[in-house]
């Protein structure tokens, strides 16, 4: 990222409200929908991607490059765990004591998930930015707007042939039988357009 001047430092200081920005975070989840409204809800509050990273080492390397840096990564850290789900939240703010063994092994799963979650928020924001920053300087911009239902679909339907082939090459496969046969049914049938079921 091209480096800021000091209005411009001032300025995204100046113009950034924590709660709105947590809050924006929170509300982040897994519906393309809900990431642009949230990525929206984030710049109005003033949160900059650049102040984020995804692991707590990086982060405090930015605190301490910039000790200015408004957001706290205990902060940003449980925000996220919100966008992961109730059961997340909880189990991250939990006694470890207190849990399971197999609450334990979940808490685990989620906190070594939480990169991932925040690698994705952080590059849904800078993308917006540098979207936004493009049409401020009168420059191209691609129009943002959530993927089809029918390609995310397809998407997942090619995902799922992947699994279904890997276990079919396993010792003890889990998929067998009549249920292998639905999977595989259901991928084949993948439809080209939305409405291929009506058509016919």
């Amino acid at each position: 990222m091209a480096a800021l001047t000091k209005t411009k430092w001032r300025s995204a200081i100046n113009t950034f409200k924590l709660k709105p920005a947590l809050a924006a975070i929170r509300s982040f989840s897994k519906s393309e929908n809900d990431q642009i409204t949230a990525i929206d809800q984030a710049i109005e509050a003033g949160l900059q991607s650049y102040w984020l990273a995804p692991s707590e080492v990086q982060f405090a390397r930015k605190k301490e490059e910039d000790a200015t840096n408004p957001v706290k990564w205990k902060d940003w850290q449980l925000a996220i765990f919100h966008t992961m789900g109730d059961e997340a939240y909880r189990l991250v703010n939990s006694d470890v004591k207190a849990l399971s063994d197999e609450d334990k092994t979940k808490r685990t799963r989620y906190k070594r998930d939480q990169q991932q979650y925040m690698t994705r928020f952080i590059s849904k924001l800078a993308a917006e930015e540098k979207r936004r920053a493009a049409l401020a300087a009168g420059e191209d911009a691609p129009k943002r707007q959530a993927r089809p239902i029918l390609d995310r679909l397809n998407e997942h339907a090619d995902k799922a042939k992947g699994i279904l082939e890997k276990d079919a090459q396993a010792e003890a496969p889990q998929i067998t039988g009549e249920a292998r046969k639905a999977w595989a049914a259901w991928i084949a049938a993948k439809p080209v357009t939305g409405n291929a079921l009506l058509d016919e």
